[in-house]
């Protein structure tokens, strides 16, 4: 799943690649602002990935790939990382 902010649209948006191919976007509309500090959680349950911000749900994304599949998480930008949990 690609989870990807973007301050100048306010907006984010979720995705996916299959074949090398990027999918269908689902856009929400954009719930941070910069310089402040946030919990991100992506709990996959039933065939869906649920992304809670400080545990309010921000977006169920449909699984386009089995999540026992999952290989890699990656990040990128003018972030900073607290922990990562993947379980």
């Amino acid at each position: 799943m690609h989870f990807n902010p973007r301050f100048d649209e306010d907006t984010v948006v979720f995705n996916s690649t299959s074949g090398g191919d990027w999918q269908n976007e689902e856009r929400v509309s954009m719930p941070f602002h910069r310089e402040r500090v946030y919990t991100i959680e992506f709990v996959g349950q039933y065939g869906k990935i649920q992304t809670l911000i400080n545990g309010v749900i921000l977006h169920d994304f449909n699984e386009r790939l089995p999540s026992n599949e999952i290989r890699a998480i990656a990040m990128d930008g003018a972030v900073h990382i607290h922990s990562v949990i993947y379980v």
